[in-house]
């Protein structure tokens, strides 16, 4: 078998793991009644910690009103919060309320009991080579991406 069939047999394989890790998210993001885009700005939000409104229309590719309507029903359900930036008046910035936290919590809670469940049934060995291919191809990736700034890499991690 050659190289390629071996990476198109890896990815099936993929997703096949993400296909069952999905409706795990999902259950979560549902509870939280919360949708793709919502929880896309709030991951970018958790690593960035703050977040002005035109950074957020660019995230879900909208308009700024289209952005500050979408902040608004965020901030009606306590995910985030709003600020006028005290050096610049006429800029909004975001940052995340306690709902958007707990949510965090839950996730990371979710993600733990997953790799209990999956990924510890492994060898050692094999979670280390895991780390390294992913990381090295992680590595690859951001250096194509830096390299080539029509590709789309939204928040740069």
């Amino acid at each position: 078998m050659d190289l390629m069939q071996k990476l198109i047999e890896a990815q099936q394989y993929s997703e096949v793991i993400r296909s069952v890790f999905v409706q795990d998210y999902k259950n979560l993001f549902d509870e939280h009644e919360l949708t793709s885009k919502q929880t896309l700005v709030l991951d970018v939000l958790e690593k960035r910690k703050l977040l002005n409104m035109h950074e957020i229309a660019e995230i879900i590719c909208a308009t700024p009103s289209a952005a500050s309507q979408f902040v608004a029903k965020l901030e009606k359900k306590n995910y985030v919060k709003r600020e006028i930036n005290p050096n610049n008046r006429r800029e909004i910035l975001v940052t995340a309320d306690i709902k958007a936290q707990q949510f965090f919590q839950q996730l990371e809670q979710l993600e733990k009991e997953l790799f209990e469940k999956y990924y510890m049934q492994l060898p050692e060995r094999d979670i280390l080579d895991y780390h390294r291919v992913l990381k090295k191809l992680a590595e690859i990736v951001t250096r194509s991406t830096a390299q080539n700034p029509h590709i789309d890499s939204r928040d740069g991690q």
